[in-house]
This record gives structure tokens, sequence and C-alpha cells, in this order.
């Protein structure tokens, strides 16, 4: 399967005599395989000319925690079932993270749409604890989402406050113009028709749902409490991780909504990153 991801190369050429080397097992390896040259009989190790080339790392641990990542195992039974070090798991799954944030980047959403409603809301998640003096201080920090029911999609992001220009570049950003939005009656929100929108609101200190309109923000709202069960454990994380948390959460959405997904997926998108940084070497 590594193989068909694009994480392992599918061929690889000995420079000494132009024969493809062949995967042969090899009772001298972690991992039981290596490659072989068919010809000068040269050996390789299977992580020759992949993004693994020149780690410290054997690669059946790092297959291990790219499996126990993908089933969302927690970093500690990583360790226990891998042997690494807790550092070495820590880093790799941040590195999992990033891989994800580089996907939601590379591959922008687009909620909504002509005759289509979208819903938005901005919500305390976390507190990030941080230290000031002697004493151990807790700052909220505040995320804005946007949830399109009918695609049961959404955009979530760290945001410094809640004024307009702040959110209205990301709403221009994720959202089609010509949406229809659904909201609160936040004043961030009053400039969105200036942007193609049309704007409906319901008014909380009254009812979670309009009566009449039948406005509401029940679907962002649920998104949240998703959003929220998963950052439970996470109480008094730093504060730079959360938006690569929230990246994984919105990955594993849209290309891991299972653990055979996500391990497919995961090791497709690195395979991806590892080209994109090579033509980006050779073109620089």
């Amino acid at each position: 399967m590594s193989k068909d991801a694009g994480l392992l190369k599918k061929e690889l050429w000995c420079t000494d005599c132009s024969r493809q080397y062949t995967m042969v097992k090899c009772t001298g390896t972690v991992v039981g395989y290596t490659l072989r040259c068919p010809g000068c009989r040269k050996k390789r190790q299977l992580q020759t000319g992949t993004f693994l080339e020149g780690t410290h790392l054997p690669i059946a641990k790092f297959f291990g925690l790219m499996y126990f990542w993908a089933h969302e195992t927690s970093i500690k039974h990583a360790v226990e079932f891998t042997s690494v070090s807790q550092n070495t798991a820590v880093q790799w799954y941040q590195y999992f993270r990033d891989i994800c944030s580089w996907k939601m980047l590379a591959t922008p959403i687009a909620l909504g749409g002509s005759g289509k409603i979208v819903q938005i809301d901005e919500s305390a998640i976390v507190r990030a604890k941080y230290h000031g003096g002697h004493q151990l201080h807790a700052r909220q920090r505040w995320v804005f989402g946007v949830y399109d029911p009918e695609k049961k999609e959404g955009h979530i992001e760290v945001v410094e406050n809640r004024e307009a220009a702040t959110l209205m570049p990301i709403i221009q950003w994720v959202v089609v113009p010509g949406t229809t939005i659904w909201s609160d009656e936040w004043a961030a929100y009053h400039t969105l028709s200036q942007l193609g929108h049309t704007h409906q609101t319901v008014n909380h200190s009254r009812n979670f749902k309009d009566p009449v309109t039948g406005v509401c923000s029940n679907h962002v709202e649920a998104y949240w409490c998703s959003v929220k069960w998963q950052f439970k454990s996470m109480v008094g994380t730093s504060a730079d991780m959360v938006p690569s948390h929230l990246d994984e959460f919105m990955w594993r959405k849209r290309f891991g909504s299972t653990s055979s997904l996500a391990l497919l997926n995961i090791q497709r998108h690195i395979a991806k990153r590892y080209l994109f940084e090579l033509r980006r070497q050779d073109n620089g």
C-alpha cells in the first residue's frame, strides 16, 4: 500500500549496471526487506529516494507511528508499542499535523453557493496556559467557524479577535459569493451584504431558532461540539499548537473519515509534499 500511495518508490535503478532494484527478504534489517540490484547485487535501504532517506528512525518504527496517528492513538500508547522516545513520537505526530496543514492550504475549501446556506459562528475553544512571572494564567482562545449543512463540511480558524476586519477575509476565502449566510446578531457580521451575500440573523437572546424565518446556527454549533470534544484532553496546550490541531481535525473530516482512509491519505499527502519540495528545489 505504501508504494501505491507513493510513499515508497515503485522503481529504483542501479547507477552501476542500469538495472532496476527489486525488493527481497533480508533478516538483517528491522523491517525484514531490502532493495537489491539483480545485476551487481548491490543493496539499498527501502527508504532510498524517499523523504525518509537520511533519517535515523527505522522505517518499521515510522510506519508504526503513522499507523497509530491515523488511528488516533495517544502518544503514550504509541511510545509503548513502538519503543521510540517520547520526544520522537511527539515530533512525528507534529510532522503528520504539518502535512495536514499543508494539504488544507493546498486545497482550499469552497462552501455554499448560489441558493445555498452556510452558518457562521465564533467560539472559545480552549484556554491556552502561559506563564506570567511566577503565576500560571489562562488566556481564552477564539476560533471562527463556517459550516455548510448540505455538504456537511466546515472551516475553522484561530482568530486574534472577533472584529469585522478579521472575520470578513476568512468568509471571502471559504464562502462562495452569492451564498446565504445565517448568523447571530454579532455586530461584525453587519457588512456581509456588502460582500454579495444574503445575510439573515437570529436573536439568540430570544430564540435558538427564529420562529418566523427558521434562521438558526444549530449546525455550526453541533460542529463546534465535535471540535471541542476532540480538544477536551488538550486543555492547557501550547497556544502555537492549536492551529495545527484544528488543521488535523479538518483534514480528518475531509480526507480521513475512517482510520483506513486516514492511513492511506496521509501517505499520499506525504509523498505529494515530498515531490512538491523536490520540484521547488530544482526550480530554485
